[in-house]
């Protein structure tokens, strides 16, 4: 009996769930930007109100779609550890560290790194907390994404860990160019230290947490809470 749908259409689909060609299409909708896409500054209240209700949803949806397909457990270890908390601050050491030397080495080059600083449109008690619910909101999502999901996709396919981790390290600087050539620089480093601890651990919580505890050092380091 023939096993064909349509016509001459196979019943088998073309697009396979889970592959690679799903995961470069997952992470160009999520990473790449939209013409004219623009960012507050830092310390501007409202773009980390606008980090929440983007990239909240957006890592809902990553994680749905991790869920649905293979499960978390064939793509990160579910029950944080204590050792997790040690591996985050570890992480976000190493990419405070590798900010530090790029930007260095960027001043040294002509181009300055740095976002600048500005004053808080919001007294400290209330712009941190939302700086950190941000962060985190961006280091979740961006963890999921890059690493967790895409790195692990590949190799479900059989990429090489070395060729997975590479990929994810490009499309993780590319979706960064809005920051100018030193901004991809050290989005490349940061995202091999993070591409290096998540393969080593297997912990969604030690890059997501070492990824918002570095995004939270920089964004609140953007901010002035006195005029200048």
């Amino acid at each position: 009996m023939d096993d064909r749908t349509t016509g001459d259409f196979p019943a088998e689909p073309i697009l396979r769930r889970g592959g690679p060609l799903e995961a470069f299409i997952v992470a160009a909708a999520f990473a790449l930007p939209g013409p004219g896409q623009g960012f507050e500054p830092l310390w501007k209240a409202s773009r980390h109100v606008d980090n929440l209700m983007a990239l909240a949803p957006q890592a809902a949806l990553l994680l749905y779609i991790i869920g649905s397909g293979a499960g978390f457990g064939a793509y990160f270890r579910l029950k944080p550890k204590l050792s997790d908390l040690f591996g985050a601050v570890m992480s976000a050491g190493a990419c405070v560290g590798a900010s530090i030397c790029v930007s260095w080495l960027s001043g040294a080059l002509g181009m300055p790194s740095a976002p600048g600083t500005g004053t808080a449109d919001l007294p400290a008690v209330l712009f941190l907390p939302l700086v950190a619910l941000s962060a985190a909101a961006v280091g979740l999502r961006e963890e999921l994404l890059y690493r967790v999901y895409f790195i692990t996709t590949l190799r479900r396919s059989g990429v090489p860990v070395i060729v997975a981790a590479a990929a994810s390290t490009a499309l993780f600087a590319a979706g960064h160019a809005y920051l100018g050539l030193p901004g991809v620089a050290s989005a490349a480093v940061l995202g091999a230290i993070l591409a290096a601890f998540y393969l080593r651990s297997a912990s969604l919580w030690v890059v997501a947490g070492g990824h918002a505890l570095y995004d939270f050092i920089a964004m609140a380091s953007a901010a002035r809470f006195w005029a200048p």
